[in-house]
C-alpha cells in the first residue's frame, strides 16, 4: 500500500518532466544502494562505541533505563577494530554517495517503511537483543551515516496516518535541497490510500 502511494507520487513527478533514475539505470546507484544496506547496524556500532563512556557514568547513578543498560552491555563487547571497521564502511558509503553527484540534484525515497506502529509494537532489528520501539530506522540511519541532509515532506497518507516522502542530498547541500522540497510541496498533490 505504501509503495503504491509512493509510485503515484513518482508518476506525478514524471508528469512534471522530472527524470527519475534507479539502480536499473546506472551502476553507481546500484553500488550506492548496496553500500547503505547495513546502515542500521553501522549506526548502532558507531553510536554504541562512541556513547559507552557516557552510558557507564549514567549506569553508575542507577538512572540508566533497562533498555540502555542492555545497549551498554552490547557496546562493551565492541572492540576498537569493530569501530575502525565501521568508520571505514561509513567512508565507503559516503564515497558512493559522492559518486552520484553528477547524476542527480537529489534522491527521493520514503521516509519510513509505512505508518507508525502501535505504541506497544517492537520491530525486529535483525540483531539478537535489539528491537525498535518506534519502527524501523533504516531510512534515517542511512542519511545519518552518510552525513547527508534529508528533508521529509508530508505527501502520503496511508490508512489515515501520515507517511513522508524523503529527499536526500549531497553533504552540505541543505539550501538547494530545501528548494527542491519546497518545489515538491508546491507542485505535487498529496496521495492518500486506505
Amino acid at each position: 500500500m505504501t509503495q503504491s502511494a509512493f509510485h503515484q507520487v513518482l508518476d506525478q513527478l514524471n508528469g512534471q518532466g522530472v527524470t527519475l533514475i534507479t539502480r536499473r539505470d546506472d551502476k553507481a546507484i546500484e553500488r550506492f544502494e548496496r553500500a547503505i544496506e547495513a546502515s542500521v547496524i553501522l549506526c548502532r556500532i558507531v553510536c554504541s562505541y562512541e556513547s559507552r563512556w557516557a552510558f557507564r557514568s549514567y549506569r553508575d547513578t542507577g538512572l540508566l533505563s533497562e533498555d540502555l543498560c542492555i545497549w551498554l552491555e552490547k557496546a562493551e563487547q565492541l572492540t576498537p577494530q569493530d569501530y575502525r571497521d565501521a568508520l571505514q564502511q561509513r567512508e565507503t558509503m559516503r564515497q558512493s554517495l559522492r559518486a552520484l553527484a553528477p547524476l542527480a540534484d537529489a534522491m527521493i525515497t520514503l521516509s519510513c517503511v509505512g505508518p507508525a506502529p502501535p505504541l506497544d509494537h517492537l520491530a525486529d532489528s535483525g540483531e539478537p537483543g535489539y528491537a525498535f520501539k518506534t519502527g524501523d530506522p533504516a531510512f534515517n540511519a542511512a542519511t545519518s551515516a552518510l552525513g547527508a541532509p534529508a528533508i521529509t515532506v508530508p505527501l502520503l497518507g496511508i490508512r489515515g496516518l501520515p507517511t513522508g516522502i524523503q529527499l536526500i542530498g549531497q553533504a552540505h547541500s541543505d539550501w538547494p535541497l530545501a528548494g527542491h522540497a519546497r518545489w515538491l510541496m508546491d507542485t505535487i498533490s498529496p496521495v492518500s490510500v486506505s
